[in-house]
């Protein structure tokens, strides 16, 4: 029987001009450039600490850290290590949800990070804000006891709203404070001291990921999912028909005046290529920076 054919269908569904598309990407790249100069150091000393202390795993943090992956990997097995650690991508929008409502973390680290018990791991985020992503991922290391250290490459200058009352979402301020104070005098949690308030990766992210939509109700699991779904083409009409159903807010790909002859298939192909071109210039990038580091190779010896 053959195989029906498929086409890949945008899960985000943008409508923004082409034109206007390609200058952002452009954008990002540029600010790529800058920010990839400021965190070199940084990329420089946690580079240094995988090769000396051999950790099992570097797990990145969805979806903003998730970039530096795929670069990271090609980088680590180019120093031909007597032990490289396993990349790996967790989505920690759910234990950030979890510690937000001063919940325990106790079966979400059962579930998700007993792989991880007895065993040394590197937790790497993309920038550092209010800390909740932080001290979320503290509780669980002690719940499951793992060997964990986690390492910021930025940090937010600003200061949420909501840090400033008698509690910071459900945890009351003074127990919030004393999880800080304590969390910053740990040796096992890094966040350098480059003042980015959005890393490029965190946008570059949603370029080829997204989250999925597709949870049961007030789930407190969340998953990455490629954004871009390969469907039948028998499905094509339907997942195409912007028209307002009753009780639904119009679609913006409604009153979007597409290019004369354009199908909004053909824009979703120009955007993809425009966006998977993109991500794939700025891994080249990263791979590119940590090519500049020559870290101590007897510590791997």
């Amino acid at each position: 029987m053959e195989k029906p054919e498929e086409f890949l269908f945008d899960r985000k569904s943008e409508s923004t001009l082409l034109d206007q598309i390609g200058e952002l990407r452009g954008k990002m790249i540029e600010i790529a450039k800058e920010q990839l100069e400021t965190i070199e150091p940084a990329l420089r000393d946690l580079i240094s600490k995988i090769v000396e202390e051999k950790p099992d795993y570097v797990v990145f943090l969805d979806k903003g850290a998730r970039l530096f992956g795929t670069p990271f990997k090609q980088y680590l097995s180019g120093l031909h290590l007597d032990k490289n650690p396993e990349v790996r991508f967790y989505n920690d929008d759910a234990t950030k949800g979890i510690f937000l409502k001063n919940e325990s973390l106790e079966e979400i680290a059962k579930k998700d990070f007993s792989d991880y018990e007895g065993k040394k791991v590197f937790f790497v985020d993309e920038t550092f804000s209010s800390g909740k992503g932080a001290l979320a991922l503290r509780s669980i290391i002690d719940l499951v006891g793992i060997d964990g250290k986690y390492f910021a490459l930025s940090q937010d200058s600003k200061k949420p709203e909501l840090e400033q009352g008698d509690s910071f979402y459900s945890i009351p301020r003074k127990e919030y404070d004393a999880q800080m104070t304590a969390m910053r005098q740990d040796d096992h949690f890094t966040i350098y001291e480059n003042k980015i308030d959005i890393l490029f990766s965190k946008g570059a992210a949603e370029l080829y990921v997204t989250d999925d939509q597709n949870l049961p109700p007030n789930s407190p699991y969340q998953r990455t999912l490629p954004r871009y779904q390969s469907l039948p083409s028998s499905l094509e009409e339907s997942v195409y028909d912007y028209s307002k159903n009753k009780g639904e807010a119009p679609s913006p790909r409604k009153y979007t005046e597409l290019p004369e002859g354009m199908t909004w298939r053909q824009y979703d192909d120009q955007v993809r290529q425009i966006n998977f071109e993109t991500v794939k210039k700025l891994k080249e990038m990263i791979y590119e920076t940590l090519l500049k580091i020559e870290p101590d190779r007897e510590a791997s010896i």
